[in-house]
């Protein structure tokens, strides 16, 4: 439940008042810099602890060089501000909106003013605000602030309240933003207008993109026994994911059970249109749509989430007849006796063998010569 900037750090977690906080110690810590390496890595083993040990130590591990040079490769405060603004179209890198491209040049100006203002501000603004709006008894971005825990921030140690309900939302709102991306693995490359190639290309697609679906549909649901063990009940979980239009996932999350992807009709549609416009194979013939709901049925039957992916993709793809790797070897065979091995029959000067010689015709000689292009 922590952003994405402390998730690696080290964390006190604290509960007052019935609420959760923590304190990302990483902000104040002197030695931070070089506990951060193998904190990254034990962090990122321990979120997934269903996945292969060594691929997340690795993953672990390149997280944790990137936190060692970041403060060397990231933009400088005045030069993000300044991409903010005139280079990524009025918003930040993290994709929050500065402005909209469609407001008014004076309201752009305005709100490009306060962003750089913000971003600029000596000592801490938004701590400052913060602070005023909990001395004022007043909420920021419908968030109540208390002055003992924002003093703390001075010092690096603030007190972060936990929103779990708003925390959430956050997170559905990304599962969907990925489960488009990883819809898009399917079919990526095969509607260029050229002839696709490889016949299985679809369908070792169609398989990566459900492993990626899968990693997604596990997230949420580590997030969603998380809430639940911080105090979160179904009725409200339900009522978040309903807020995102996305019940029938709060189904499939519910029932620890996976849904992978389907191909529409309008995608079929589509495939056998540009086949048809092009005169070009459709990729997505009835064979390739068989294999994929096979694919799609084992999904649903055997796919449990944060479990290993069930899918053997040699067991779907399409084999080629014409491909002599997959022919298997003959057995040694023994040596011919030499005694019965024939020799072929010596030929004369004239084309002939001796036994034509000796028992064809004059006529039926000119015919064999002439048939081997002798005559």
């Amino acid at each position: 439940m922590l952003p994405t900037w402390s998730e690696d750090n080290t964390i006190l977690p604290i509960y007052e008042n019935g609420k959760y906080k923590y304190i990302d110690f990483s902000h104040g810590f002197f030695y931070d810099t070089m506990i951060q390496p193998a904190q990254t890595t034990l962090a990122t083993v321990q979120r997934d602890p269903n996945a292969p040990l060594v691929p997340m130590i690795l993953e672990g591990m390149v997280k944790s060089m990137g936190k060692v040079l970041e403060p060397f490769i990231q933009e400088a405060i005045w030069t993000s501000t300044v991409l903010d603004i005139f280079v990524r179209g009025g918003q930040t890198k993290d994709g929050r909106r500065v402005f909209n491209e469609r407001d008014k040049l004076g309201d752009k100006i305005q709100k490009s003013f306060q962003h750089a203002a913000y971003e600029l501000s000596p000592f801490s603004y938004a701590q400052v605000l913060r602070l005023t709006k909990a001395a004022t008894g007043q909420t920021l971005k419908g968030e109540k602030y208390e002055i003992p825990d924002e003093l703390l921030g001075f010092t690096g140690f603030r007190k972060v309240p936990i929103n779990l309900e708003k925390n959430l939302n956050f997170k559905i709102a990304e599962f969907k933003r990925n489960t488009f991306k990883e819809r898009g693995l399917i079919f990526e490359g095969t509607r260029t207008g050229d002839p696709v190639k490889d016949k299985n290309q679809i369908i070792r697609q169609y398989i990566k993109a459900n492993e990626q679906h899968l990693e997604s549909y596990s997230k949420l649901r580590r997030i969603y026994d998380a809430v639940k063990v911080l105090g979160m009940r179904d009725p409200k979980i339900a009522e978040e994911f309903d807020d995102q239009k996305a019940m029938p996932t709060y189904g499939f999350i519910e029932n620890n059970a996976f849904k992978p992807f389907s191909v529409s009709k309008d995608v079929i549609k589509g495939f056998i249109k540009e086949s048809e416009e092009r005169n070009i194979p459709n990729p997505l013939n009835d064979e390739v749509l068989e294999i994929l709901d096979k694919i799609q049925e084992e999904l649903f039957d055997k796919q449990k989430l944060n479990q290993p992916f069930v899918i053997d993709e040699n067991k779907y793809l399409i084999k080629d007849s014409t491909d002599t790797s997959m022919i298997p070897p003959l057995p040694e065979q023994p040596m011919p006796n030499a005694a019965i091995v024939q020799t072929p029959p010596p030929v004369s000067q004239t084309g002939l063998t001796m036994t034509e010689q000796a028992l064809l015709s004059e006529e039926e000689k000119m015919m064999t010569l002439k048939n081997r292009g002798l005559a």
